[in-house]
C-alpha cells in the first residue's frame, strides 16, 4: 500500500489509491504467463483486510482471506471514540487525517466499508479475529461473515477466543491451508462444468 514499508506514495488509511495498489497488483499477476489467472488469492491483515475487502465485489479471484479488519468503517470510528477501544494518539490522529481529506466521515466510511458491498462478492471468503482484539471489535468480521453468506460461496469465520489483532502467522496459514483445501476445489469443480 501507498506509503507503508518502502512503498512510495502517500499512505491513506486503506483508502482509494491504497485500493487501486492492490488492483494494480493483480492486474500485473494476470499478466504474467507463469500464474494461473483463475487461481489469484488476496489475503490482508487489519489495514490489509480492510482493502482487500473492498476490491471484492470488483475483482474476480479464487478466494479472499481477511484478518483482523474493519468492514464497516463508520461503526469501527465511532468505537475509537470511547474508552474502551481508544487509539494511540499518533495512530487516531493519521485516520482523522484521512477522514478529513476524503471529506468527512460518510465519504471515508464509504471508502472503507465492505459490509456494503457484500452482496456482491463473487469468490469464497475466510475471515478470521481474535475475540480478545482491542484494536478492531471482532463483530467486524462476524458481521461480514453474515453478509457474504448470502453469495453462494464456501466462505468460513474462524473467531479465536484468546486472539488479538495480530493473529499469528502459523495460525491464519493454518486455517486457510484447510480453507483452500475444501473451498477451493469446490471453485474449481464449478468452474469446469
Amino acid at each position: 500500500m501507498p506509503g507503508y514499508g518502502r512503498s512510495t506514495g502517500e499512505a491513506d488509511f486503506c483508502g482509494r489509491s491504497s485500493q487501486i495498489a492492490l488492483q494494480s497488483t493483480i492486474k500485473y499477476l494476470r499478466s504474467r504467463s507463469d500464474i494461473d489467472s483463475d487461481k489469484i488469492a488476496v489475503s490482508g491483515l487489519s489495514c490489509g483486510a480492510i482493502v482487500a475487502g473492498m476490491i471484492a465485489d470488483k475483482e474476480r479471484l479464487a478466494a479472499m482471506i481477511l484478518i483482523s479488519g474493519v468492514y464497516d468503517f463508520e461503526d469501527m470510528y465511532k468505537k475509537w471514540q470511547t474508552p474502551n477501544w481508544k487509539l494511540e494518539s499518533a495512530v487516531m490522529s493519521y485516520i482523522e487525517k484521512a477522514v478529513t481529506k476524503d471529506g468527512g466521515l460518510k465519504a471515508a466510511a464509504s471508502y472503507r466499508s465492505a459490509l456494503s458491498n457484500a452482496n456482491q462478492f463473487k469468490m469464497p471468503i475466510l475471515l478470521l479475529a481474535g475475540g480478545k482484539d482491542r484494536i478492531v471489535d471482532d463483530i467486524q468480521s462476524i458481521e461480514l461473515f453474515k453478509a457474504v453468506q448470502l453469495n453462494g460461496q464456501s466462505n468460513k469465520l474462524v473467531v479465536t477466543s484468546e486472539g488479538g489483532h495480530m493473529i499469528s502467522y502459523e495460525d491464519w496459514v493454518k486455517e486457510a491451508i484447510k480453507f483452500f483445501g475444501s473451498s477451493i476445489k469446490k471453485t474449481d469443480s464449478a468452474l469446469n462444468k
